[in-house]
């Protein structure tokens, strides 16, 4: 069950449309992405990924700045993943505009299992992550998707609907290598709810990210959630811990 849910945001990025497509940002302003995420080409962040429940071995990961990318009328920075665990490697696109932060979306990190995934219900597209300038903001109201899918053999119709939401909370201080940095949390608030022919599932899944201006991302922490599936009861999905190790900022 742990495989099911495949979060990144990225996990931190959460797959989703928004509920006007007309409203997105189209801005070509993102190749600057100012101190607070810092973009140049050459920057990386190793990080250990630990697992609470300690079922599985701590894994490390990567993120490097590749180059520029336009989506959508929007120019940003392609940062490439590298899981160090199974070599597999994924893109994500950032871009700024003043005090917020968007990603673009292509929908593969947020649910997927044997059949289908979430990509396969929404266009990609620019989500505004992060609003350094505000307390909480709205990421994504997708409004109820229908698609009907093979599934081993079987027609099926699967309805998701996916809200999500970032706030702000109070500054802290975090340790890097033995220097104190002041940190910014932000917490993301995500509910995926679905239907798959006679049965329903609802989950709520979130996720604290810590950024430090200069640096970028510190650490990620997705809370431990439960999922209640049909016929089988609920599983425990444990918490997973990112956190930084090294980094080159140019």
């Amino acid at each position: 069950m742990k495989k099911l849910l495949l979060l990144a945001f990225m996990a931190f990025i959460i797959a989703s449309c928004s509920d006007d497509k007309d409203n997105s940002p189209t801005a070509p302003s993102g190749n600057n992405t100012g101190s607070f995420f810092p973009s140049k080409v050459g920057n990386y962040w190793i990080y250990d990924v630990i697992t609470e429940d300690d079922t599985e071995a701590p894994t490390q990961d990567s993120m490097y700045v590749t180059g520029p990318i336009t989506e959508q009328n929007r120019e940003g920075m392609i940062f490439e993943s590298i899981n160090y665990a199974t070599n597999e490697t994924s893109e994500v696109y950032y871009s700024t505009e003043g005090a917020k932060l968007y990603a673009f979306s292509n929908f593969t990190s947020t649910f997927s299992m044997e059949g289908f995934s979430t990509e396969d219900f929404f266009e990609p597209q620019w989500l505004m992550m992060i609003d350094t300038s505000d307390v909480d903001w709205k990421i994504v109201r997708t409004g109820k998707q229908k698609r009907t899918i093979d599934f081993e053999g079987t027609e099926m119709e699967v309805e998701i609907e996916i809200s999500a939401d970032g706030e702000r909370s109070a500054d802290t201080i975090y340790t890097i290598e033995d220097k104190d940095f002041k940190c910014h949390k932000y917490t993301m608030y995500m509910n995926v709810g679905m239907n798959i022919a006679v049965f329903a599932m609802d989950i709520d899944i979130v996720q604290d990210i810590y950024i430090v201006d200069g640096i970028g991302i510190v650490e990620q922490y997705q809370r431990p959630f439960t999922v209640n599936i049909p016929m089988v009861g609920e599983q425990e999905i444990p918490g997973m811990i990112r956190k930084l190790i090294r980094y080159n900022i140019k």
